[in-house]
């Protein structure tokens, strides 16, 4: 039998893919000072597995069923509507939310679990640009905001909501939002 968590998760997991569509999910973990990243998956490819007992590849040679997968599943890339502004230092988070409400813009933003703080933007034309259009804005207003230029690629990984961090076991936490449903 599924734990019943894991079927809370993958229902969330769901809903995320319903509302931006599909993105992959990763595990990783620190063993002995080293970090360990499991194959990707997606949660579309998930979803369409006939059930989650189904066994998919985690490393190399090492298969897992696909709940173990879900449960343990720490990292996901980005929605293809999303900007994620990665801010490494706390101590400007107050700087860059004062700009981001300044601009009207709708947004969340959560502690990562690690040193900072990544806050989530969801812009309704991104997914009419390409993907080299959408990876050059994300770049121009992470460089706007003063946050961590890595998080500009579809294929980069972040912190699961709600999932503990690979490196800290500390979860990513919701700290504030004004999304609504809405989006810039």
């Amino acid at each position: 039998m599924i734990p019943w968590h894991v079927n809370a998760k993958w229902g969330q997991l769901q809903r995320l893919a319903n509302k931006f569509g599909d993105f992959k999910l990763a595990h990783a973990k620190l063993v002995d000072g080293n970090s360990i990243w499991s194959l990707r998956h997606s949660v579309m490819e998930l979803w369409h597995l006939d059930d989650l007992f189904q066994e998919v590849q985690l490393y190399k040679a090492h298969y897992v069923p696909a709940w173990w997968f879900v449960e343990k599943s720490n990292n996901r890339s980005l929605f293809e509507p999303e900007l994620c502004l990665d801010l490494e230092n706390p101590d400007l988070y107050s700087q860059v939310l004062e700009k981001l409400l300044g601009q009207c813009l709708v947004f969340s933003s959560y502690r990562t679990g690690s040193r900072g703080f990544h806050f989530r933007l969801i812009m309704s034309d991104f997914p009419l640009m390409t993907p080299e259009k959408r990876k050059n804005l994300r770049r121009r207003l992470t460089q706007h905001f003063g946050c961590d230029a890595l998080k500009v690629s579809e294929n980069v990984l972040i912190a699961l909501e709600d999932a503990p961090h690979w490196k800290t076991g500390r979860p990513k936490e919701l700290v504030f939002s004004n999304e609504g449903g809405g989006e810039n």
